[in-house]
């Protein structure tokens, strides 16, 4: 068994509340964390003091969640992204780790515990989440920060974003098991 961190405040991206209040703590399995992503609810690899997700709130973690988004950020001739009208940086295709390529992965294949995809997945722009169960839990936040970081050295393709201790894991009713 091990915890995860889990809200109520979302369902598959649709924030319905404070995202970063309500977070609460569960020990399960496998099976408990696939339930939660399949209910569509965020979850996160920190446990917190209190319900706050915050980098102060960090309580342990057992597992390492990160996400695979085959996605660059748009530059222009400039070498600055490019912003959509809302302001956004425009993100297009960027094949870095497809998911037969995943699953061929020597690390992944000896580490990952689970696998799902996410809800902006498609069939030819594959998005999706690694779990990876940690040796020991960790309840220092900077050493939890170099894992994530290391892990990111060892699958290039990890998004940066997940290399954050608090970072969230929006949920899936239609994820697709894949490991």
């Amino acid at each position: 068994n091990f915890h995860f961190g889990y809200s109520t405040n979302a369902i598959n991206k649709k924030i319905t509340g404070d995202i970063s209040l309500g977070w609460q703590s569960k020990q399960g399995t496998v099976a408990d964390l696939a339930a939660h992503v399949k209910k569509g609810l965020p979850v996160c690899h920190s446990t917190f003091t209190g319900q706050k997700r915050a980098d102060v709130n960090f309580d342990f973690a057992d597992i390492c969640l990160v996400d695979i988004d085959n996605s660059a950020i748009l530059k222009g001739d400039d070498g600055k992204p490019v912003k959509d009208a809302n302001g956004k940086a425009i993100k297009v295709y960027y094949e870095e780790l497809t998911i037969p390529q995943m699953m061929a992965h020597p690390f992944i294949k000896e580490h990952c515990f689970y696998s799902y995809t996410s809800a902006s997945h498609k069939t030819d722009h594959h998005k999706y989440r690694l779990a990876f169960r940690l040796p020991n839990r960790i309840t220092d936040p900077k050493l939890f920060k170099a894992v994530l970081l290391e892990l990111k050295a060892l699958i290039p393709a990890i998004d940066r974003a997940a290399t954050s201790i608090t970072n969230i894991y929006f949920g899936n009713d239609n994820a697709i098991d894949l490991i």
